[in-house]
């Protein structure tokens, strides 16, 4: 089980590509693994959503990120996967 505690962040992506990727390379290697989406189009839970008050100009390009975490025991092999170490 990967409970908060026991997780560690092994990778932040910018594309879903690339995520997929690295999932692939933990999967084929039998990691489990967590993927956390983070929007950076929302600024916080109180603020639900800016883009239908100001659109999008002057937004970064990169709307979400997506985190890959990690059993604390697996973050070496995890490492080495997918190319880290």
């Amino acid at each position: 089980m990967l409970a908060p505690w026991n997780r560690r962040e092994l990778a932040v992506f910018s594309t879903l590509s690339r995520c997929e990727a690295a999932a692939e390379a933990l999967r084929a290697r039998g990691i489990p693994y967590r993927v956390k989406v983070v929007s950076r189009s929302s600024p916080s839970v109180f603020s639900a959503g800016t883009r239908e008050r100001a659109g999008t100009f002057g937004q970064a390009p990169v709307q979400e990120t997506y985190s890959l975490s990690v059993h604390r025991r697996d973050y070496d092999a995890a490492a080495a996967a997918i190319g880290r170490r």
